[in-house]
């Protein structure tokens, strides 16, 4: 969880923002993330939309992947 929270303070993003970038670190969908929320997939979409522009990240995939390069600095980045 260190490593989302990490990761959106550097990117400024929001607490939802955040939360969805843990639940795509836990493996979560898009319907499932909404549904642990309480909201529609059509909003989290555009959280993550939000989330990519902040980001620059364009997929879910490159999401977690920044995420798990700044909980293991050390070990190269996934590509």
């Amino acid at each position: 969880h260190e490593g989302a929270r990490q990761f959106g303070v550097l990117h400024h993003l929001s607490a939802a923002e955040t939360s969805i970038v843990q639940a795509l670190v836990d493996g979560l969908k898009i319907e499932q993330i909404a549904q642990t929320r309480g909201t529609s997939p059509d909003t989290v979409r555009t959280q993550l939309k939000s989330i990519y522009a902040k980001t620059g990240c364009g997929r879910q995939s490159d999401v977690v992947r920044h995420v798990a390069a700044m909980v293991s600095p050390g070990q190269p980045e996934l590509r």
